[in-house]
């Protein structure tokens, strides 16, 4: 069976606990997809979104870190584009600071999230990332785009982790139950 996670979240000043299901286990469970797959992209049938310039993982997080890539990142992308008909979807985020936004750290291949991001995201929504080498070349396709408002640590909070709602995480949680190859044992 998947272990389970606990969470508390704070909303308005109450805690409220909810269960993830923890993925660590998922890679070495089943084959994931491979992270070299490749979506042709037909322009009309894209949408384009951008994350806020000062936004970035709770504490000193990066996306490759399993805990900042599926609770800050992976349940607000979700949330953000769960309406979202289009096709395909591109995220455009930037790389010009330590690389917090890439999904793999570069020169070590094992600290990466990029075949959670293509089984919980990437697959289901049509979703691809795109890294901006320069505030200049993000500023310029942050124009063009939808910017998401996100803030990992939640309207207002102060604290190292992530703040987002409780529906946030339920909302995921329901995604990552309904994703086909997930055996029936761990709903």
């Amino acid at each position: 069976m998947l272990p389970r996670t606990r969470l508390a979240t704070s909303r308005h000043g109450v805690v409220e606990l909810i269960e993830l299901l923890s993925f660590l286990p998922l890679a070495a469970s089943f084959a994931l997809p491979s992270v070299a797959s490749h979506r042709e992209c037909k322009p009309k049938a894209t949408t384009k979104y951008s994350i806020r310039h000062g936004a970035k993982p709770s504490g000193q997080g990066n996306l490759w870190e399993y805990y900042h890539f599926l609770i800050d990142f992976a349940t607000a992308m979700l949330h953000f584009m769960r309406n979202d008909s289009a096709p395909y979807k591109i995220l455009q985020v930037p790389d010009w600071r330590n690389n917090k936004f890439r999904l793999a750290l570069p020169g070590q291949p094992q600290r990466s999230m990029e075949a959670h991001f293509e089984f919980v995201l990437g697959q289901p929504l049509g979703l691809t990332i795109e890294v901006a080498s320069s505030f200049e070349a993000f500023a310029e396709n942050a124009r063009t785009s939808r910017q998401l408002d996100w803030d990992c640590h939640g309207a207002g909070q102060s604290n190292q982790w992530s703040g987002f709602p409780k529906e946030h995480l339920v909302e995921f949680r329901d995604h990552a139950w309904g994703l086909p190859g997930l055996p029936p044992a761990w709903h």
